[in-house]
């Protein structure tokens, strides 16, 4: 059967409009909370620190399992070829046998290193000739117990987990103020988006006014009440508002794409712009519960100090060479070890002390001891010079912030120059003095200078983030 023309036409527009519903709800839409949330789980920068992290993590597991129990075994088979013809002395009771000699080497070792000096190595082997039963010989044991007295140096490994728990210690401080930071540039990111797509809005709406405005020119033109030059101001005005709405435009779309990118969202996710958005509000309350005082720059400089991560990386730089100093000191000294050997083959064992030192090193040690003293001299200057770094920092962020509450204030008057512009201008259309076109000018006054408002009270806010975070009260993501 057939079907009519019109009703396949009309099959075919519902089986699209179920694909495309289909689609539409397949994309995402994210709020800004979670939003945050995943880029903190997508973001390549933050994702790289935390391989980094579990890098750090496994090494330490690594080095702990190197000092563990190791068994290894070794099976070794040889089969040796001896030419009658060539051996004259061969025993007469070897006639009528197999001249091929087989051996079979079996071993079984097993080590450990304590971190309190002790070692210990033991082996069981076996050896068996021919493969036969009459020849296997009993397994033979040693076993071999050193025990480090003096001086007390931690062995390599422990020296390795040392050195490498420090490192850790190193990169979770950095990813966590790697976090911090990234939200409080999302949040930029996402409150600039906020207000570009009003600013996209806004000129959208001088738009339509410069072609009313043209419109409105060429028809006075054409009864002879305006003249080229007004004609030619109408329409570069209106070219120069077209150009405004697509920039405007354009820096909307970039800036989202932007942000999306940098959250880490796949084609599918969106972004909800929400500008009563609830982290916003967290964030908001976070700085409200905030007990900063920005006239007591010594204790916010003691803050500062307490959450830097370029000092924490420098303490930590210094502890590692201040340990390899100690260790080196140690190396010099004269070394005296407790050993014992038992071998079950003899039945014999033995015990002693052995002592060992470097009379003579060609003043090798004398050249680390200086090396390392150097190094700890630099970090040093280098902590000196980022606690100056830190007190600059403090100073600027404390005044951008009474900076931005200062343009906050002049923005807040001017707001109320554009309101009582409006209320002007509104009298002045019902006196008939002024178009609809020209109050509707005053009108998108009041929205840009609303917009303008809202840009002081952003750059204010994150101001303020800016500030906590570098002294490191709050987390701005809590702790998920």
């Amino acid at each position: 059967m057939t079907l009519p023309r019109g009703r396949l036409l009309v099959m075919l527009v519902i089986l699209f409009a179920i694909l495309l519903f289909s689609n539409s709800a397949l994309a995402q839409e994210m709020t800004f909370e979670e939003g945050v949330h995943w880029g903190l789980k997508h973001n390549i920068e933050i994702m790289k620190m935390k391989q980094n992290l579990n890098q750090l993590k496994r090494g330490l597991k690594e080095v702990k399992a190197g000092s563990d129990w190791q068994l290894d075994t070794t099976i070794k088979t040889q089969v040796n070829n001896f030419d009658t013809d060539k051996i004259s002395d061969i025993d007469s009771s070897s006639d009528g046998e197999d001249n091929n000699f087989q051996e079979l080497d079996i071993s079984l070792s097993a080590t450990k290193d304590y971190w309190s000096g002790l070692s210990l190595r033991s082996e069981v082997y076996s050896r068996n000739d021919n493969l036969s039963a009459d020849s296997i010989n009993d397994a033979e044991f040693q076993l071999n117990v050193d025990q480090n007295i003096y001086p007390r140096l931690p062995i390599n490994a422990e020296q390795n987990y040392i050195k490498r728990k420090l490192d850790l210690k190193e990169a979770r401080a950095a990813l966590k103020d790697e976090k911090n930071s990234k939200i409080i540039d999302w949040t930029e990111a996402y409150l600039n988006l906020l207000r570009l797509k009003e600013r996209y809005g806004l000129a959208n709406e001088r738009y339509k006014i410069a072609q009313k405005e043209l419109d409105e020119v060429m028809a006075q033109k054409k009864v002879g009440e305006a003249g080229e030059l007004e004609l030619l101001s109408a329409k570069a005005n209106l070219k120069e508002a077209q150009y405004q709405l697509k920039n405007a435009k354009n820096n909307y779309q970039q800036a989202k794409k932007a942000l999306s990118n940098q959250l880490g969202l796949t084609n599918e996710q969106s972004l909800k712009l929400n500008a009563s958005s609830d982290y916003l509000a967290q964030l908001e309350a976070i700085i409200n519960s905030s007990s900063i005082k920005l006239n007591d720059k010594p204790r916010l400089i003691e803050l500062a100090m307490d959450n830097s991560v370029k000092l924490l990386k420098n303490k930590l730089s210094k502890k590692k060479v201040e340990y390899e100093l100690h260790w080196s000191k140690l190396e010099d000294k004269p070394d005296i070890n407790l050993n014992g050997n038992y071998n079950s083959l003899n039945q014999e064992w033995s015990a002693g002390i052995n002592l060992s030192y470097n009379i003579f090193d060609s003043g090798q040690q004398e050249l680390v001891t200086k090396d390392l003293n150097e190094q700890i001299e630099i970090t040093n200057r280098e902590y000196q010079d980022i606690v100056k770094g830190l007190k600059l920092e403090i100073d600027k962020l404390v005044n951008q912030i009474e900076a931005n509450q200062n343009n906050l204030e002049g923005k807040e008057l001017r707001l109320e120059k554009a309101k009582l512009g409006k209320k002007i201008a509104k009298k002045q259309l019902e006196r008939g003095l002024i178009t609809q076109i020209e109050f509707h000018k005053k009108e998108l006054a009041l929205q840009e200078a609303k917009i303008n408002l809202k840009e002081a009270k952003n750059k204010l806010l994150l101001s303020k983030l800016e500030l906590i975070d570098y002294i490191g009260s709050k987390e701005f993501w809590g702790g998920k």
